[in-house]
């Protein structure tokens, strides 16, 4: 089930969030995590994704995957954001740029880069899941 922005969640815990601004890559994520079977929430505003996670209503999720290069906060930004408030997160970053890894705080995370195959992402998602 993919659920968008945090108005719309169930209140029983999703396993994934994703954060990317651009809507197609936002919807094929998203279609790729059903196809899967993994629960996921949706959002399309890094901004607004770190404001809610620093909300009461902030239900955190096993996993964040995140584009690099968003408007106003980036996902480096955003993994720091999350990550010095809600320990345990973990991490995919995707990115079509040439980007290094060197900007990434210390936590658990995967570096993709886009395009990517669905079955390399459930395969890091299910390494990242058994890392708990």
């Amino acid at each position: 089930m993919l659920y968008t922005d945090e108005c719309l969640l169930p209140t029983f815990s999703i396993m994934i969030h994703i954060i990317d601004d651009d809507p197609h890559i936002l919807s094929m994520l998203g279609e790729i995590m059903e196809m899967l079977g993994r629960p996921a929430a949706s959002f399309s505003c890094s901004s607004s994704y770190c404001e809610y996670a620093n909300s009461s209503n902030y239900n955190p999720p096993n996993i964040i995957i995140t584009d690099v290069k968003m408007p106003k906060v980036s996902g480096y930004q955003l993994i720091k954001n999350v990550s010095d408030i809600h320990k345990g997160i973990k991490f995919i970053v995707m990115t079509g740029y040439q980007e290094t890894q060197d900007k990434l705080c210390e936590q658990p995370y995967v570096f993709i880069r886009k395009p990517f195959n669905p079955a390399n992402l459930d395969t890091h998602i299910q390494l990242l899941m058994d890392d708990a």
